[in-house]
C-alpha cells in the first residue's frame, strides 16, 4: 500500500511539474510575442 501511494503522489509531482514548465514556457513565448510585436511596431514606426 506504501509504494502505491509512493508512486500515485511521484506520478502527481511529475504531472505537476510538467504543467508548471509547460506554463511558464508558454508565458514565456507570450512575453517574447509582445515584446517582438512591439518592437516591430516602434521601429515601423520609426523607419516611416
Amino acid at each position: 500500500m506504501m509504494i502505491i501511494r509512493g508512486t500515485q503522489t511521484l506520478l502527481l509531482v511529475l504531472v505537476a511539474w510538467k504543467l508548471f514548465l509547460i506554463r511558464s514556457k508558454l508565458r514565456q513565448l507570450k512575453l517574447h510575442l509582445l515584446h517582438r510585436i512591439m518592437n516591430g511596431r516602434s521601429s515601423g514606426s520609426w523607419r516611416k
